[in-house]
C-alpha cells in the first residue's frame, strides 16, 4: 500500500467552489424549467398538495426537490437568487462529500484530489447554478456512496444502515437516474460476490429505498403515457453532449476538449492500487425494528382500500379545481389512489426487510472490490450508460445529458485516482493543467466583473431576460397580457403576477383559454376554454419578429394576428417580443 500523503486543507477548495457556484447567482432571469421552483413553493396545505400533484403529472420527476423547494422559499423568499440557493448548496456539499469519499476508500490525498477537481467541473458548476434537481441528484448520489462504503468498514453499524437507507430513498425520490445509481451499487455489492448467507441481508438493506419508491410507480406509468416527454433524446447531439460534459467541458466546445479529464481517468482506473482486505460483516437492524412498519404497513393497507373511492374523488376534485379537464382529473385521481395503496404495501415491504436484516450472519472477509475507488466510480459510470443504452436502443427515447450528472463526481474521483498514482511533477503538472481548464470553462459560466457578457454568453443560457417583461409591458391594468400555451408563459405567469395573464391555445381559426391569471384590475373574468375575444391586449411573443413559426405556435400566431393589428413594442433578448394589439374594425 502507498504511504499516505499529507492533504492540503478542504476549506480553499470549498472557498473556491462557493465562489464558482454563488457569484451573480441571482443574476439571470429565471427560465422554463426553474419556474417549477418558483410555482411549487408555497407554504399552505393546498399548494403543498400541488407541489405533490403537479411533480406527478405537470413534471417529469419525484417529488422531493419540489418539496425542498418550498421550504427554500419558506426561508429565503422567492427571488431569482433564493430559488437557486438550494441547488448551489447541493453543490457545495457535493465538493465536501467527494473528499470524504476519497478518504473513506483510500487517504486525504484522493479526497483532496477528488474535491479540488468536483469543485471546477463545468458539468458541476452549470447545474448549481439553475434551480432545478441536478445538482441535488449529484450530491445524493455521491453521500449514498460514502454511506455504502462505510457499511464496509468493520463493524458494520445499525447507524451507517440507517444513514444509506434514507439517503438511498432520497436519492430514488430526486429524480429516476437516481434509481440507476442505486442498481450500480447493487451491482458493486454483488460483484464484492457476499456468501450466500448474507446475499438474502443485502438485498433486504436494498429493499429499502425500494419501498420508499414503491408508491411512486403508478404515477412513473402514468408520465410515461402522458408526461412531457418530448424532450427525452430529442437532440441528436446528446451522446455528444454528454460525452463533454463528464469529460469535463462544454457541449459548445470541441469534442476533444473533453480528452484531459477522461484520459487522467482511465489512467486512475488502471493504477489504482488496491484496497486493504478487512473483515466485515453485513449490515444489520435492531432487533424487533421490523414490528413497526409491519403495524403500519397493515393499518395503512387497510385503511386505503377501504377508502380508495374516497381518495379517487378528492384527488380527481383537486386537479380539476387547478384547471384539469375533468376526464383526465377522473384518471389522475385513480393513478393517486393507487399509490396511496401501494404506499402501505411498501411499508410491508420495509418490515420484510427489517426482519430479514435482523438475522445474524458469518462476517465477511474480503471487501477490496467494495472499497475500491476503480470499481465504485466504474460501476456508478457503467451501469447508467449501460442501462441508458440499451433502452434507446429498444427505440424509446431517454437520454438528456444533465441526467447523467451523477457520473461527474465519479468521473473526477477516477481522475484523482490517476493524479494521485503519478509522482513528483507530473502530478502536480497534469492535476494542475487539468484543474485550470475546467477552471477556465466554469469561470466563464460566472458573472464575475472582469468578464464580458459576450465572453460568457456561449457558456450560459440564452433564453430570454423576462424580468424585462416589468419594463416592457406598460401599466395599464386593464388590458389583458396573452401568451402562447409553451416555454414563455411560466415566465409571463411569473414575472407579471400582478397582472391579468391569460395562456392561449390554437382551435382551428380560434384562439381558446387555456388557463387564466387575474391579479389585475381588468373588467373581465375569463374562463378555461373561452374564445378569446379581447379587443385590445398586450402579445407575448418568444420568437423575435420575422423568424419562422411552426405547427401549433405558427397557427396561433396566425389566428391573433388576423384578428388583431398588431405593434412591436420591445424585444426581449435573444428572441422574444412584446407587442400592443387592437382587433381590427369589421
Amino acid at each position: 500500500m502507498t504511504p499516505a500523503r499529507a492533504a492540503p486543507p478542504l476549506a480553499p477548495t470549498l472557498c473556491l467552489a462557493a465562489a464558482l457556484r454563488l457569484w451573480g447567482l441571482g443574476a439571470r432571469s429565471l427560465w422554463y424549467d426553474e419556474l417549477f421552483a418558483i410555482h411549487h413553493s408555497r407554504l399552505d396545505l393546498r399548494t403543498t398538495a400541488d407541489a405533490l400533484t403537479g411533480a406527478a403529472f405537470d413534471d417529469l420527476h419525484p417529488p422531493l426537490y419540489s418539496l425542498l423547494a418550498q421550504g427554500s422559499a419558506a426561508a429565503l423568499g422567492a427571488s431569482e437568487w433564493s430559488a437557486r440557493a438550494l441547488s448551489a448548496a447541493a453543490g457545495v456539499a457535493a465538493v465536501a462529500l467527494a473528499y470524504a469519499l476519497g478518504r473513506e476508500l483510500r487517504r486525504p490525498s484522493l479526497g483532496a484530489w477528488a474535491a479540488l477537481l468536483l469543485a471546477v467541473d463545468p458539468f458541476a458548476v452549470y447545474y448549481a447554478r439553475e434551480a432545478r434537481m441536478y445538482a441535488l441528484l449529484a450530491c445524493l448520489s455521491l453521500a449514498s456512496s460514502l454511506a455504502l462504503a462505510r457499511l464496509w468498514r468493520p463493524p458494520a453499524s445499525r447507524l451507517a444502515l440507517a444513514a444509506w437507507a434514507a439517503l438511498s430513498s432520497a436519492l430514488a425520490l430526486t429524480h429516476y437516474f437516481g434509481a440507476l445509481a442505486l442498481a450500480a451499487q447493487l451491482a458493486l455489492v454483488l460483484a464484492a460476490r457476499p456468501p450466500r448467507a448474507q446475499l438474502a441481508r443485502w438485498c433486504a438493506a436494498f429493499a429499502l429505498p425500494a419501498a420508499a419508491l414503491a408508491p411512486w410507480i403508478p404515477v412513473v406509468a402514468w408520465q410515461s403515457r402522458h408526461g412531457p416527454t418530448g424532450h427525452l433524446g430529442a437532440s441528436p447531439d446528446a451522446w455528444r453532449d454528454a460525452l463533454l460534459w463528464v469529460g469535463g467541458s462544454h457541449p459548445r466546445l470541441p469534442w476533444f476538449t473533453a480528452l484531459p479529464l477522461l484520459a487522467l481517468a482511465a489512467y486512475g482506473a488502471l493504477r489504482d492500487a488496491p484496497a486493504p482486505v478487512e473483515e466485515v460483516s453485513a449490515p444489520s437492524a435492531p432487533r424487533r425494528a421490523w414490528m413497526v412498519p409491519l403495524v403500519i404497513g397493515l393499518g395503512w393497507t387497510a385503511l386505503a382500500v377501504a377508502s380508495r373511492s374516497r381518495v379517487s374523488a378528492w384527488a380527481a376534485g383537486f386537479r380539476a379545481s387547478v384547471g384539469q379537464t375533468p376526464s383526465l382529473a377522473a384518471r389522475e385521481g385513480e393513478v393517486v389512489a393507487t399509490a396511496v395503496t401501494l404506499a402501505g404495501l411498501a411499508w410491508l415491504l420495509v418490515s420484510a426487510a427489517l426482519a430479514v436484516l435482523q438475522r445474524e450472519t458469518p462476517a465477511r472477509e474480503g471487501v477490496a472490490v467494495a472499497r475500491s475507488p476503480r470499481w465504485v466510480a466504474l460501476s456508478s459510470i457503467a451501469v447508467p450508460l449501460a442501462v441508458t443504452a440499451a433502452v434507446e436502443a429498444s427505440g424509446r427515447p431517454l437520454l438528456v445529458p444533465r441526467s447523467l450528472i451523477a457520473l461527474a463526481p465519479m468521473v473526477t474521483l477516477l481522475a484523482a485516482a490517476g493524479v494521485d498514482a503519478l509522482r513528483g511533477r507530473a502530478r502536480w503538472a497534469a492535476g494542475g493543467a487539468v484543474t485550470l481548464a475546467m477552471l477556465g470553462v466554469s469561470a466563464a459560466m460566472v458573472p464575475f466583473p472582469w468578464w464580458r457578457a459576450q465572453a460568457r454568453s456561449w457558456a450560459t443560457h440564452t433564453h430570454a431576460e423576462w424580468r424585462a417583461l416589468r419594463e416592457a409591458v406598460p401599466r395599464e391594468p386593464a388590458l389583458p397580457v396573452a401568451v402562447l400555451q409553451g416555454y414563455s408563459t411560466d415566465a409571463v405567469l411569473h414575472y407579471l403576477s400582478d397582472r391579468d395573464v391569460l395562456r392561449l391555445t390554437a382551435d382551428g381559426d380560434l384562439a381558446r383559454v387555456g388557463q387564466a391569471q387575474h391579479r389585475g384590475r381588468g373588467p373581465r373574468r375569463w374562463r378555461p376554454g373561452e374564445v378569446f375575444d379581447a379587443p385590445s391586449f398586450y402579445w407575448v411573443d418568444p420568437w423575435a419578429p420575422g423568424r419562422r413559426l411552426v405547427s401549433a405556435r405558427e397557427a396561433l400566431s396566425a389566428v391573433i394576428r388576423r384578428g388583431a393589428r398588431c405593434a412591436a413594442l420591445t424585444e426581449l433578448p435573444p428572441d422574444a417580443t412584446v407587442y400592443r394589439c387592437d382587433a381590427r374594425r369589421p
